[in-house]
């Protein structure tokens, strides 16, 4: 996770200079442009050795945080490559393009995946996010939190899909592009 152009670069790191209570520190992505860095947090915390092992580790809680660091980076990348790809790349544009972004959000993950699939020309797939998107925001609005997302909570969300008219195989279908 990665990225370098034109003399930006996104990249996910731990803030070892900012400690928290519990021992673990949070983990940001920089962003940096002709020696100016930016850090834009991810709402998740990690001890060292669990930053370390995050790449190979097939545990659940941690790959649970993983996949939301990924979704934060794609998010910032999106922007970053947007502006860079108008011109009109700074930093300021930055803060202010990722100001209205919660990054921290299941529909900004869903908005950075439509748009990573729309440039690289992956347009049924896009459409597919779009809708399981669409479907979402129909349930619980604009703004659905990480943690707000349960096992209950996915019932709940099956019998919504299933009270539309949305059949079992729809249904896992949209599951699967949520998880």
């Amino acid at each position: 996770m990665n990225y370098s152009k034109d003399g930006i670069t996104v990249a996910p790191v731990i803030d070892t200079s900012h400690p928290k209570k519990s021992g673990k520190y949070p983990v940001k992505i920089r962003v940096t442009y002709r020696r100016d860095r930016r850090y834009y947090p991810t709402g998740k915390d990690l001890t060292p050795e669990e930053w370390e092992m995050l790449g190979a580790t097939k545990a659940r809680a941690l790959v649970a945080v993983r996949k939301d660091i990924e979704s934060s980076y794609q998010i910032v990348r999106a922007a970053v490559e947007d502006l860079a790809g108008n011109g009109g790349f700074s930093l300021d544009a930055l803060n202010d393009r990722l100001k209205g972004a919660a990054s921290n959000t299941v529909n900004a993950m869903f908005r950075a995946k439509i748009a990573e699939l729309e440039k690289a020309g992956r347009v049924g797939s896009m459409l597919v996010y779009d809708n399981v998107l669409k479907g979402l925001e129909r349930f619980a609005g604009e703004r659905i939190q990480f943690d707000a997302v349960t096992v209950s909570w996915l019932k709940r969300y099956a019998d919504f899909l299933g009270k539309e008219g949305k059949v079992q195989t729809t249904i896992f279908l949209w599951f699967l592009q949520v998880f």
